[in-house]
């Protein structure tokens, strides 16, 4: 439930979520509409979330993985 709140908080495009799954690393990932699958950090998740949505607004990438858990780095994979 704070997840959920906390994307809320972020104004984070909440209706575009198709599901999310969290990890005992205290991680989660989260699918969204387009197929695709953003991997959130364990730390600093509250930035993270702040730049998700204009990652994901972006339409110049043909993407499946944005993965946002190594801090400072944006990883985009096809796979």
């Amino acid at each position: 439930i704070s997840f959920l709140n906390l994307l809320k908080t972020e104004k984070f495009p909440y209706e575009k979520i198709i599901s999310y799954h969290y990890f005992p690393s205290n991680r989660w990932d989260i699918r969204i509409k387009n197929d695709i699958l953003i991997k959130l950090p364990n730390q600093n998740l509250l930035n993270t979330l702040k730049i998700v949505p204009k990652i994901i607004s972006n339409n110049n990438f043909d993407t499946k993985i944005v993965d946002l858990r190594i801090a400072n780095q944006l990883i985009i994979t096809d796979e």
